[in-house]
């Protein structure tokens, strides 16, 4: 598992600006975060700046 990076998210950064109306839709965009909910400290994970 990786974390979101900038290319990842354009697809759907451009579709959203491509399209007027988006009806019913709810589109998360967090790197991964909610799937994986690690943070700092958690599981040896570290977040490097």
């Amino acid at each position: 598992m990786r974390v979101l990076i900038d290319a990842d998210g354009c697809p759907v950064v451009n579709f959203t600006t491509k399209h007027a109306v988006i009806i019913g839709g709810n589109i998360t965009i967090d790197g991964g975060m909610s799937k994986l909910m690690a943070y700092h400290g958690d599981c040896g994970w570290r977040l490097e700046l």
